[in-house]
């Protein structure tokens, strides 16, 4: 039977999809968290700064992209005894732009701009009418962000103080942050529980990034480099990048590479950079595993009876690191 890969077969392209600039909260320019992400292998930067949205289509080269996208983010109203910013619900999501000159915001109003882009939210470009956030109107939100051609994914809920039933519900996300590394030591069993969008009849891909404010100005000892998305694609072009994040043709990563995930036969079969288990999911409590302490780079699975998807992750238990995919569709 002909082989079917799942995981394109295709050149992979490093990006962190999360990152902020000093033009929002972080302390390097576009141009310098450029050439540090370029130094470590990275082709790709969503520059993800906070509540507006800046094109930097003039950083491009033949080696790198630059995505238009930006954070928006929804806060709980004060109540109870939550009245502080710190103990209240809130939603930040990454909105990625299929047009790489987009310039205007969804569910905009400029009181809701803070950092450096304050100063100019009177100015910037909007869609619809000004709008009110309102943690309760999540889906609406999102609705108009993919009705405006953006990519939407939430991100870090653990941080976020999102409960499961928060989000499980939302429709539209194209992807949920499994790993972020400002903030991974509140990263949680994310690298599980987005699969379970699956067990709800919805596909949601993994993403891990750095979120990276690089606090300290040391981007080589800071919050730099830890979580990153590898895209697969043979077109190296803003639309290549774009349509294959809309097609959830990547997966997250802390350092474990995949270099294939195929099935025939009715078998599954995984390649991958050496790590101490690789485990298939494929619906349900349907899962098998390969473990060896020594290190295992490769596994062959009999696809289990009744499954509706294979979701496949790997650990790593000498290093931490971890990587994994989105949940394929059963085929054959």
């Amino acid at each position: 039977m002909e082989k079917i890969y799942l995981l394109p077969k295709t050149k992979q392209y490093k990006a962190n999809l999360h990152c902020h600039t000093t033009l929002s909260d972080g302390k390097l320019t576009p141009e310098q968290m450029k050439l540090a992400y370029k130094k470590h292998g990275y082709s790709v930067i969503a520059y993800t700064d906070h509540e507006y949205i800046v094109n930097h289509q003039d950083l491009n080269d033949d080696e790198f992209i630059a995505v238009t996208s930006y954070e928006y983010s929804v806060n709980e109203e004060p109540h109870g005894d939550r009245t502080e910013w710190a103990d209240r619900r809130c939603c930040h999501l990454n909105f990625y732009a299929k047009d790489p000159y987009q310039d205007k915001h969804v569910c905009f109003h400029p009181d809701f701009v803070w950092g450096p882009g304050a100063k100019i939210a009177a100015t910037l470009k909007y869609s619809g009418e000004l709008y009110r956030r309102d943690y309760n109107e999540l889906q609406h939100i999102i609705d108009c962000a993919n009705d405006s051609g953006f990519l939407v994914c939430l991100n870090h809920p653990y941080w976020s103080l999102q409960p499961q039933s928060d989000y499980f519900s939302l429709k539209g996300l194209f992807a949920m942050e499994v790993y972020n590394t400002g903030c991974s030591e509140l990263s949680g069993s994310s690298w599980y529980d987005y699969g379970l969008f699956s067990e709800f009849n919805q596909s949601v891909a993994p993403i891990a990034a750095d979120d990276n404010h690089n606090g300290n100005g040391d981007v080589e000892h800071s919050d730099s480099f830890g979580g990153f998305t590898m895209i697969c694609t043979d077109d190296f072009s803003y639309g290549g990048i774009m349509t294959a994040l809309e097609k959830q043709d990547f997966y997250a990563s802390t350092g474990i590479l995949f270099d294939e995930i195929s099935v025939s036969d009715g078998t599954l079969h995984v390649r991958c950079s050496e790590c101490t288990c690789i485990m298939a999911y494929f619906g349900g409590r349907r899962w098998v595993d390969v473990k060896n302490s020594d290190g295992v780079t490769s596994a062959d699975f009999p696809i289990y009876p009744g499954a509706r998807y294979i979701r496949v992750f790997c650990t790593d238990k000498r290093n931490g690191q971890k990587a994994v995919t989105k949940p394929f569709k059963v085929t054959g």
